[in-house]
């Protein structure tokens, strides 16, 4: 009697190994979202992982980046999943400071790809993204919030501007000439010209150069015609500039030498109210200005 209740015993827990053992051994398909080359859309991957498949595991895998050669990482290379919290159908991720060198181009894209992702766990509808603790921000500096699976949009970056090159004249410290800045700007209106007067105004991103329009200035409107390109400007323009004929000069061309660089544009034909001035302060304004190489810090 005894030997056969060892016998059964032996059985149950050779059993019980067995049934466990390859539970866990089991081999299970999972899709991750990746990027295409030209980062316009997002593409599957399908990866075999052994094992539960659960939010830090299939995070894991879409942190160590594609496999196939045609798709490409998007979560920039070092970030690391903090923790992940579950409330009912909502998880809470938090990830590592290196997510926070994307541009918003590929933000958006890789928002979508860690939505997409988690959202392939059966129970899981919305997921609200943290970095280091703090709520993840769109490119406007607002709290993008919860992302549900309603949310999600075909082709994430349809609604995302163009980002282009542009290269913009600012003061020198010694408000003698301008120099260059190539800055990488948010193409608005799909207008080169809008675009670069814009960040213009925004002032230059190298602290050793000084903003030459006056602060307050708005961009009425701007167009360019038989490559004339007609500027607009707020009343402010005028009547906040600090005058001097040197400053004067320096605005001018800070303004129709960026523009110039467009190949479209030759001239620069100065608006205050949609009106022209026949002077500024001191200088001759009711003709359009043409490049000036001379302005330009060698």
């Amino acid at each position: 009697m005894k030997k056969n209740l060892c016998l059964i015993g032996m059985i149950l827990v050779l059993s019980f190994i067995t049934l466990f053992g390859c539970a866990n051994n089991t081999q299970k398909n999972i899709k991750l979202y990746f990027s295409n080359a030209e980062k316009t859309e997002l593409k599957t991957e399908t990866r075999t992982y052994k094992g539960n498949v659960n939010v830090d595991t299939i995070l894991d895998e879409l942190l160590k980046g594609p496999s196939d050669l045609p798709l490409v990482r998007i979560i920039p290379k070092g970030t690391k999943l903090l923790s992940s919290t579950k409330e009912g159908d909502l998880v809470n991720l938090d990830f590592s400071s290196e997510y926070k060198t994307l541009s918003a181009h590929d933000e958006l894209l890789a928002r979508h790809s860690i939505a997409k992702t988690v959202f392939e766990i059966e129970g899981i509808n919305r997921i609200k993204i943290f970095i280091g603790g703090t709520e993840l921000l769109n490119s406007s500096g607002e709290s993008v919030g919860e992302i549900s699976k309603d949310s999600l949009i075909t082709t994430p970056t349809e609604n995302i501007a163009k980002y282009e090159n542009v290269t913009l004249y600012f003061s020198d410290e010694a408000a003698m000439y301008v120099v260059p800045e190539v800055r990488n700007a948010p193409l608005i209106d799909n207008s080169l010209e809008k675009t670069i007067v814009t960040e213009l105004i925004k002032g230059p991103e190298n602290k050793a150069l000084l903003s030459t329009i006056p602060d307050g200035t708005k961009l009425l409107s701007i167009e360019t015609k038989d490559s004339i390109c007609f500027v607009n400007f707020s009343q402010d323009f005028v009547t906040k500039h600090n005058g001097g004929s040197a400053g004067e000069y320096l605005t001018v061309y800070s303004i129709v030498n960026s523009l110039t660089e467009l190949e479209n544009v030759e001239k620069v034909q100065f608006l205050v109210e949609g009106n022209k001035l026949e002077i500024f302060k001191h200088m001759e304004f009711g003709e359009p200005f043409s490049r000036d190489a001379d302005a330009i810090a060698k």
